[in-house]
């Protein structure tokens, strides 16, 4: 499916972590497709360290599970996205595009059954966190949690795709998360993104 679009070059596909490896020294791939299990293998967890050692890949979950502890450990090992493998191709396109942009995609279904999995409110320092944000970072918190990519943001505020750039930073420091994701999943747990 994937070899058919001119705009993307399908690598190859691997079935272990040892040949993931060997990919990643050989010919390292912006975007990777990981099954949740890969093999014998959790995907998850190859993620994990995959993030570890190559910070810059973003990885796409490709999944048959629905459930809430599965989104949320996908979001913990640094997931940028998390599809179920019944999706259509336009949602996979459009993910893959979002991701490679530095954007994040989980749908919102998704995240809201998540996060209703959570036993607890979000403690008192993720909601002053997020109080701490200006108005103008929680409209671009907003628009990143629609799968906006910068240059998107940019042009829907007016703003050059540097300025979404570092204001995305700020976002991201203010929370005190390392990505995209995390600080959305953070948003959506406090209440700060509207779930309606």
């Amino acid at each position: 499916m994937l070899g058919r679009r001119p705009d993307f070059r399908f690598t190859r596909a691997v079935s272990s972590g040892a040949e993931l490896n060997t990919l990643m020294d050989e010919d390292p791939p912006e975007v990777i497709l990981m099954d949740i299990k890969l093999g014998e293998e959790s995907g998850l967890e190859l993620t994990k360290s995959l993030m570890a050692d190559h910070p810059d890949v973003r990885v796409i979950i490709l999944s048959n599970f629905d459930e809430g502890p599965f989104v949320i450990e996908a979001i913990s090992v640094g997931a940028a996205g998390y599809l179920l493998k019944d999706c259509s191709s336009s949602l996979l396109f459009h993910t893959i595009c979002a991701v490679t942009d530095g954007g994040m995609l989980f749908k919102k279904e998704l995240l809201e059954q998540a996060f209703s999995t959570v036993p607890h409110a979000p403690d008192s320092a993720e909601t002053a966190a997020t109080q701490s944000l200006t108005d103008d970072e929680l409209e671009i918190l907003a628009l990143m949690a629609t799968g906006a990519r910068n240059r998107a943001i940019g042009l829907k505020l007016h703003l050059s795709e540097a300025t979404v750039k570092k204001r995305v930073q700020s976002i991201l420091s203010k929370l005190h998360v390392s990505n995209r994701t995390e600080a959305v999943a953070l948003a959506t747990r406090t209440g700060v993104i509207d779930s309606a």
